[in-house]
């Protein structure tokens, strides 16, 4: 465990820095003093978790920080921090119980699963109800209070609208997560694979250790999911194992729909014959690959796409993941572009897919708190 103090000292007066300057000298913390946005961004990078002894705050900006960052928060349970820290994302103590942050510390040293755990979690919370998708959601729900009669005419959202959060799926979410893609892909080889074949295939994505599948909920359902791959070719390898897990429900719909056999054997090269079913190999097959994303369309003027996108950019980056690809229509798909654009992916040169269906890849670096060796916890 090493711990890196960041801040102005001196504000808690001589006897504080004379503390601090003597821990330093003593090997026991890193004392780094007041730094600038870069390089508080890279502390935040570095750490795995907040340790916030503050007994006081209105809106404890750090704590957000540190939610954003993907950190898992250790503090006192003043109102502030209350209103943050849910339960599984993050550990409060009474406030002024010093012996009772050391525990909670050395706690989560004894167990890097619990980390990952409650950074992940917390960094979901902050995510959904502090980032600007959350805050432009609340001032247009503001203005629409203000002007009942565009509510009232179904224009903008009400303030007394139910503010989705962002989840990470779970067995029962898995009928919603297949009407949600049959109703955004009418058409596509997955949809025309049928419910029980997109059933089997998101359930392995869930079950996957390698899977990522976030919902969007609103009012109590399902709105929305996004689902992908941490390490694409991890998956697919294990996809191949488990030929059962997928052949069964892909022969019972080819019984109705002949015609898709054509389709099922291309796919089925494809991934056997690189282990990826666009056919990349090397470097690419260690980024995470975003499949799918999906948001139902009387739910689509709450920015849950945007979040959802965020959402799973952030678990790919707390999974060690430097960067996300996903590739999408290349032509007569402007209005998806420049989704993604405004988003901050980049726009690959290359043209992937078919003659028939060109694809167009987009790539985003992610937050990722280390290099994917044994991590040195730092507490910031």
């Amino acid at each position: 465990m090493k711990f890196v103090l960041v801040g102005p000292a001196a504000r808690g007066g001589d006897s504080t820095l004379q503390a601090v300057r003597r821990a330093a000298e003593a090997g026991e913390i890193e004392y780094l003093g007041e730094l600038d946005a870069d390089g508080l961004r890279r502390e935040y990078a570095l750490a795995h978790v907040l340790l916030f002894p503050s007994v006081g705050e209105g809106m404890p900006r750090v704590m957000l920080e540190a939610g954003f960052a993907g950190l898992c928060p250790v503090a006192y349970d003043i109102p502030a921090n209350k209103d943050l820290v849910r339960p599984g994302g993050g550990m409060l103590v009474p406030t002024g119980d010093l012996e009772g942050l050391a525990a909670a510390v050395a706690g989560l040293t004894a167990d890097r699963d619990r980390i990952t755990a409650n950074a992940r979690a917390f960094q979901r919370h902050v995510v959904a109800e502090f980032g600007m998708e959350a805050f432009v959601r609340r001032m247009d729900g503001i203005v629409a209070s203000l002007r009942p009669d565009r509510a009232a005419d179904g224009e903008g959202p009400t303030a007394a609208a139910a503010a989705p959060g962002i989840r990470p799926a779970t067995p029962a979410d898995l009928p919603a997560v297949v009407a949600a893609h049959s109703a955004a892909f009418p058409g596509f080889f997955l949809t025309r694979m049928g419910p029980r074949f997109l059933g089997a295939y998101y359930r392995m994505v869930l079950e996957s250790p390698e899977g990522i599948l976030l919902v969007a909920e609103s009012a109590g359902a399902v709105a929305g999911f996004v689902a992908g791959i941490a390490r694409p070719a991890a998956f697919y390898r294990a996809m191949m194992r488990r030929p059962w897990a997928l052949g069964f429900p892909a022969m019972l719909r080819l019984v109705t729909r002949p015609r898709l056999l054509l389709d099922v054997a291309e796919r089925v090269c494809r991934l056997g014959s690189s282990g990826h079913p666009q056919g990349h190999r090397g470097p690419s097959q260690a980024r995470a690959k975003l499949a799918s994303l999906a948001v139902l369309p009387s739910q689509r003027r709450l920015g849950l796409g945007r979040q959802l996108v965020a959402a799973f950019v952030a678990e790919a980056g707390l999974r060690q993941v430097a960067e996300v690809r996903l590739t999408t229509d290349a032509v007569d798909n402007q209005a998806t572009h420049a989704f993604y654009e405004s988003l901050g992916f980049s726009r690959s040169s290359d043209v992937l897919g078919t003659a028939d269906r060109p694809l167009t890849e987009y790539t985003i670096t992610t937050a990722t708190s280390g290099t994917g060796a044994p991590p040195v916890e730092r507490a910031a």
